[in-house]
């Protein structure tokens, strides 16, 4: 991670927190449909289940209050009036059931449950009938013995049936919530933990961003101090580069100044051996003309050795101005390679 740039951290870090997006919204979606499928199962089985388990209830215990006003009633017209009742009790009741059944068909355990509670109320009926029977032919003591011995136990056991229908209900109702609940539940938790993961990778980034741009400052201000340093030093080789290039100058002009001198001298020193020519052809001619002429000699000789001693002096000058001038070019040389000039 020391060579990433700022680009390859803000990308990785906003492709994360995609990937945690996109697995927080797939968990919220499948726990959505979850919830859906449960609230469905509520809304399409079980309310509808209880509602009309209920009803029923509802109405066999409204009928069996109808029966036994029928049975103790001896007015035709109330009679009349209790039976025409409990048949409009009895179609409605017909009705919910064949209704409760397509909702019980849904589910195995009960669909068991509802067949007992069929069955139970097909056998409640048909007592009754046989006991209304007996009272309408006129034997009322025997239909009430009817009632106590087979009708109100027929109706326990029917109403007993409905109940532990209407509870398998409410159980699985309770049983769906609970599941709705936890799905919920697990949502939240789930778009917490997105929420706080998302939030420490973005401080992560910030703090990785920070960290790469400080040490990018850090670098470009040594750079520019060095760049500060090296223009003056540069500037201060310069003018080293001016003083030496003036000094070179002023050497040359030396050196062409003793030029000039050495070649006056060198005029004069031949001038001089073309006078020592002349006084030896003279001397040649002469050689016993006497001390006069050696005299002559000895003083020509002189100023040749007094030229030639003073030419070897401008010699040894300028030889040094020379050794000075290697020794500037050489400096300026050097300079110019510690500055890449």
């Amino acid at each position: 991670m020391k060579h990433w740039t700022v680009q390859k951290v803000v990308s990785i870090g906003f492709a994360v927190i995609i990937l945690l997006s996109m697995c927080i919204c797939g968990f919220s979606i499948y726990r959505l449909v979850d919830l859906q499928t449960q609230s469905n199962e509520i809304q399409d089985s079980h309310v509808p289940g209880l509602y009309l388990t209920g009803e029923i209830l509802h109405n066999t215990l409204q009928n069996d209050c109808y029966l036994l006003s029928f049975v103790y009633s001896s007015d035709p017209v109330k009679k009349a009036h209790y039976k025409a009742a409990m048949a409009e009790n009895s179609k409605e009741n017909a009705a919910n059931m064949e209704s409760r059944e397509k909702i019980a068909d849904l589910d195995p355990n009960e669909k068991a449950l509802f067949e007992t509670a069929k069955t139970k109320r097909t056998e409640y009926l048909t007592l009754r009938g046989e006991m209304m029977r007996m009272d309408a032919e006129g034997k009322s003591k025997e239909s009430m013995a009817c009632y106590e011995e087979k009708v109100a136990p027929a109706l326990e056991t029917y109403i007993a049936s409905l109940n532990a229908l209407k509870k398998n209900d409410h159980e699985e109702a309770d049983k769906h919530l609970a599941a709705i609940s936890k799905a919920v539940s697990d949502t939240k938790v789930a778009l917490w933990v997105g929420t706080v993961v998302s939030l420490l990778v973005c401080i992560l980034i910030a703090v990785m961003v920070v960290r790469m741009l400080a040490v990018a400052l850090k670098n470009l201000m040594m750079a520019l101090i060095q760049v500060n340093g090296s223009a003056t030093e540069m500037a201060a080789t310069l003018k080293e580069q001016q003083a030496s290039a003036n000094e070179v100058a002023s050497t040359s002009m030396e050196i062409g100044s003793t030029a000039k001198e050495i070649s006056a001298t060198t005029k004069e020193l031949g001038k001089t051996m073309s006078d020592v020519a002349g006084v030896s052809e003279q001397t040649a001619e002469i050689a016993a003309g006497g001390q006069t002429s050696l005299a002559r000699l000895e003083a020509t000789m002189g100023q040749i050795m007094g030229a030639t001693a003073s030419i070897s002096g401008k010699l040894a000058i300028l030889n040094e101005k020379t050794a000075n001038i290697n020794t500037m070019v050489t400096t300026i040389n050097k300079v110019a390679d510690q500055t890449n000039l």
